[in-house]
């Protein structure tokens, strides 16, 4: 799917994020288990729809794989406002 060169733009995107000049020693180990964490969530899950999309006929007969919602996860995903979100929600 080509997903490589995105996944690392998030990765970098994610980082800037989650890790600024303002966050403490201690606050950013917190922060960098959060990004794997996060990053980690949505790098299996994308390759997981790279997974079935290369799988054959008789093979996703036994899936359940929704085309257009893995499309929008994929491409309308803000990794910004992700990290944000993230951070905020566990007040760090």
């Amino acid at each position: 799917m080509g997903q490589g060169g995105a996944q690392a733009i998030e990765d970098a995107l994610a980082l800037a994020t989650m890790i600024s000049d303002k966050s403490s020693a201690i606050d950013t180990g917190k922060r960098l288990a959060l990004y794997e964490q996060a990053r980690k969530e949505r790098a299996e899950r994308i390759q997981n729809a790279t997974r079935i999309r290369g799988s054959t006929l008789s093979e996703l007969a036994h899936i359940e794989f929704d085309v257009l919602a893995e499309r929008e996860y994929q491409f309308r995903h803000n990794e910004i406002e992700h990290s944000r979100e993230l951070l905020a929600s566990h007040a760090i």
